[in-house]
């Protein structure tokens, strides 16, 4: 079992980006797509993904812990929908180690113009996120920052898409899916 883990911030087209090319080059029999608030959802029973940025920090962690066995744990190829940088209400949590870095064959960071991210957030009515140009230019400097420690601290390649336009970036994470995965 291998994970490539795809990072970006909220608004920039990650989990579109990783649908569109798992269904546009037929990956669905060959990589697992898996996001950690999924499971920790289900394990609290809890609707959306902003009641999970409410619960304290210790169960948020238990809660992602839980999450990583259970993922970890798959057979697997996986793609991995993460966040690294989580605007909380009160506080910027920042996940800057890994579970089981020995599963991890990369790193992928997805990244886009503040403008370009700003207008996906004001699309997307279903999260009530208020993040002005400069909070996510910070947001996403601070999410590559993240990202580059990360592979570094781990030994990891990094990989990184500008997704600015969906085919363009979709051509690129299917180059990078089958070399990781060798498919």
């Amino acid at each position: 079992m291998s994970v490539l883990e795809i990072t970006g911030v909220y608004g920039v087209g990650k989990t579109t980006l990783i649908h569109h090319t798992i269904k546009k080059y037929n990956l669905e029999n060959k990589v697992f797509y898996v996001r950690i608030p999924d499971y920790m959802k289900e394990e609290t029973n809890l609707d959306n993904i902003e009641d999970l940025r409410k619960l304290d920090k210790n169960t948020r962690a238990l809660l992602r812990k839980k999450a990583q066995y259970h993922i970890y744990n798959d057979s697997r190829n996986i793609v991995l929908d993460e966040h690294l940088v989580i605007p909380l209400p009160n506080e910027l949590e920042i996940l800057d180690s890994i579970l089981f870095p020995e599963k991890i064959v990369a790193f992928c960071v997805i990244y886009a113009k503040p403008n370009i991210i700003y207008k996906r957030i004001k699309k997307d009515n279903k999260k009530n996120r208020k993040l002005s140009l400069e909070q996510i230019s910070d947001l996403q400097n601070k999410e590559i920052d993240t990202v580059i420690y990360l592979s570094k601290k781990y030994g990891k390649k990094l990989y990184c898409i500008e997704n600015d336009y969906l085919e363009k970036a979709s051509g690129e994470l299917y180059s990078i899916i089958s070399n990781v995965f060798e498919i």
